[in-house]
C-alpha cells in the first residue's frame, strides 16, 4: 500500500496458519502487541493501538506519526497460553516486511485503506518452527533446519552484498554530493555577503561623488559670487576714487575762492584806508568796493555750493567706502567658504579613491571567490553524476535482489504446497493404514495401542 505523507489510514494484518492455512484463533493470547518501524530509521518505531476480529488485526497510522517517506514494516507478538511449556505460554511472533510505503505526493498513492498480509511460522497447536519442520516430514537435526533456511539467504548472500557494495558507494557519493553542496552554499553565502558589500561600497561611492559635485558646483558658485563682488568692489572703489578727485577739485575750487576772498578783503581793507584818507576817492573806492563784495559775496556763493558739493561727494565716498567694505568682509567670507568646500572636495575625493581602490580589491576577491565557487560547483556535479551512476547500480542490484527474492519466495510457496500436499497425503495414508490396523484387531480382538500404531510404521 502506497499512501501520502502527512494523512491518516488503516492497515489490516491477517495471520494464518502456516501448516493448515486456516485462520489463527486468538482466543486465549495474551500480552497482544502490534509494532510498526521504518525500514531504514529503526528509531521511527511505535506500538499501535489495534482491534482484533477473527484473525484480522486492524490498526490506525495518525497524520502526525506519518511525517516520514519510506517504507515500514509490522510486527505482531503475543503470549500463547500452552501446557508443554514449561513456561506456560510460548511466545509468537509474526513480521510483515514493506506493509506500506510512504511518498512525497498524493498522484503517487494507490487506491485502498488496508492491506492484509498472511502470518508465517505459527502453527495453531503451538509447535516450535523445528518441530513444525519434522512433521512435514523432514529429517535431522536442530543444525540440519538451520542449514536448511540458510539455503534462500545464500542463494542472495551475492546479490545482497553488490547491493551492500553499492549502497555504500552511493551513501560515500552522497556524501560527497553534500559535503560540495555544503561548500557551494558558503561559497554562495560568501559571495552574495561580498557583493552586498561592494554594492554598498559603490553606493558610498557614489554618494561620495555625489557631494564632490555638489561641493564642486557651490566651489564655482562662490567663484562667481566672489568675482561677482570682487566687480562690484572695483566698480565702488573706481566711484570712491572718482568722488574723492571731484571732492579734492572741489577743494581747490575752495580754496582758490577763498583766496579771492582774502584779496578782495584786502583789497576792501586797502580801499577803506583809502577812503579815510582820501575823501575824493571815497566815492570811486566805494564802488570798487561794492564791485569787490559782490564779487566776493558771489565767489562765497560758489565757494559755499562747491562746499556743499564736496560735502555731498564725500558722503557718496564714505557709503561707497562702507559698501567696499561690506562687499570685501562678503568676499572674504565667501573666499573661506570656498576654501573650507575645496578643503572639503579634496577630504571626500581622497575617501572616494579610498573607497574606491578598496572597491576594486573587493570585487578582485569576489571573482576570486566566485571563480573558486565554480570549480567546486563542477566538483559536485561531478561528484552528483558520479553518485547518481552509483544509485544507478544500486537500484539496479535492489532490483535484481528482489526478482530473486521473489522467485525464491515464489519457489518457497510451491515446495510449501507440495510440502502441504505431501503431509496431507502422509496422512490421509496413515489414517488408512490406522483404519486397517484396528480393522485387524476388530478381528483378531488383539489390543494395540496407538504408540505400538506409531510404532509399526517408523
Amino acid at each position: 500500500m502506497i499512501r501520502r505523507i502527512g494523512t491518516d489510514f488503516y492497515v489490516e494484518l491477517k495471520i494464518t496458519d502456516k501448516v493448515t492455512g486456516e485462520a489463527y484463533d486468538f482466543n486465549g493470547s495474551e500480552n497482544v502487541k502490534v509494532t510498526t518501524v521504518h525500514q531504514e530509521y529503526n528509531t521511527l518505531k511505535k506500538d499501535q493501538n489495534f482491534t482484533i476480529s477473527e484473525n484480522v488485526i486492524t490498526f490506525q497510522f495518525s497524520s502526525e506519526e506519518n511525517t516520514h517517506l519510506g517504507t515500514y514494516d509490522a510486527k505482531v507478538e503475543w503470549d500463547e497460553p500452552t501446557l508443554a511449556s514449561e513456561t506456560g505460554y510460548i511466545h509468537q511472533v509474526v513480521d510483515f516486511t514493506g506493509v506500506f510505503e510512504i511518498v512525497p505526493l498524493s498522484y503517487n498513492e494507490e487506491i485502498g485503506v488496508t492491506y492484509v498480509g498472511e502470518a508465517q511460522g505459527v502453527s495453531k497447536d503451538g509447535l516450535s518452527a523445528y518441530e513444525v519442520w519434522l512433521a512435514q516430514g523432514n529429517t535431522g537435526s536442530e543444525a540440519d533446519f538451520i542449514d536448511y533456511l540458510r539455503q534462500p539467504t545464500e542463494e542472495m548472500s551475492l546479490a545482497e552484498n553488490s547491493r551492500v557494495t553499492a549502497e555504500s558507494g552511493r551513501v560515500t557519493a552522497e556524501s560527497g554530493r553534500v559535503s560540495a553542496e555544503t561548500e557551494r552554499v558558503n561559497a554562495e553565502s560568501e559571495r552574495v555577503s561580498k557583493e552586498s558589500d561592494r554594492i554598498s561600497e559603490e553606493n558610498n561611492r557614489v554618494e561620495s561623488e555625489l557631494i564632490r559635485t555638489s561641493n564642486e558646483k557651490d566651489r564655482k558658485s562662490f567663484y562667481e559670487d566672489a568675482n561677482s563682488l570682487e566687480g562690484a568692489r572695483i566698480m565702488n572703489e573706481n566711484s570712491r576714487i572718482d568722488a574723492e578727485n571731484s571732492r579734492i577739485d572741489a577743494e581747490a575750487i575752495r580754496e582758490e575762492n577763498e583766496s579771492t576772498r582774502e584779496e578782495q578783503e584786502a583789497l576792501r581793507e586797502t580801499a577803506e584806508s583809502g577812503r579815510n584818507t582820501n575823501d575824493e576817492n571815497y566815492t570811486y573806492n566805494e564802488v570798487i568796493r561794492a564791485d569787490n563784495e559782490t564779487v566776493r559775496s558771489t565767489n562765497e556763493g560758489v565757494r559755499k555750493s562747491n562746499e556743499t558739493l564736496r560735502e555731498s561727494r564725500e558722503a557718496d565716498r564714505v557709503a561707497y567706502e562702507l559698501t567696499r567694505k561690506s562687499n570685501e568682509i562678503g568676499r572674504e567670507n565667501n573666499e573661506n567658504a570656498r576654501i573650507v568646500s575645496e578643503n572639503e572636495r579634496i577630504s571626500n575625493e581622497a575617501e572616494r579613491e579610498s573607497k574606491e581602490t578598496s572597491r576594486i580589491n573587493k570585487e578582485d576577491i569576489r571573482e576570486d571567490n566566485e571563480a573558486d565557487r565554480i570549480s567546486r560547483e563542477s566538483t559536485r556535479v561531478s561528484k552528483e553524476t558520479i553518485r547518481v551512476s552509483n544509485e544507478t547500480s544500486r537500484v539496479t542490484l535492489e532490483n535484481e535482489r528482489v526478482a530473486n527474492e521473489t522467485e525464491r519466495k515464489s519457489n518457497e510457496s510451491t515446495r510449501v504446497s507440495n510440502e502441504d500436499t505431501r503431509v496431507s497425503n502422509e496422512q490421509a495414508r496413515i489414517d488408512a493404514e490406522a483404519q486397517r490396523v484396528i480393522e485387524y484387531n476388530n478381528l483378531n480382538i488383539v489390543e494395540i495401542s496407538s504408540e505400538d500404531i506409531k510404532n509399526m510404521f517408523t
